[in-house]
């Protein structure tokens, strides 16, 4: 399972990109996306290293009462069977 506190980067950017969002509030329906490499799984994920389990980009929006967050991955959800 994909934890904050192994250190991952994908974490720290998902905090970063809500953050920005949430400190721009001013600003509704403001967007912040950040791009991630493919297949850059951190070493302590044990599970199948497959492309519907990396994200590739991630988006948050906050609305002014809402966020939304989107991620794109590197290939269709639901193709690894053993998918989390």
């Amino acid at each position: 399972m994909y934890s904050y506190s192994n250190g991952g980067r994908l974490a720290r950017r998902i905090l970063s990109c809500a953050l920005l969002v949430a400190g721009s509030t001013s600003a509704p329906a403001l967007a912040q996306a950040i791009s991630d490499p493919t297949g850059d799984f951190i070493p302590s994920f044990t599970g199948p290293k497959n492309g519907d389990l990396d994200l590739t980009r991630i988006e948050a929006t906050f609305d002014g009462a809402k966020f939304r967050l989107d991620a794109t991955t590197a290939a269709a959800i639901g193709t690894t069977p053993t998918g989390l």
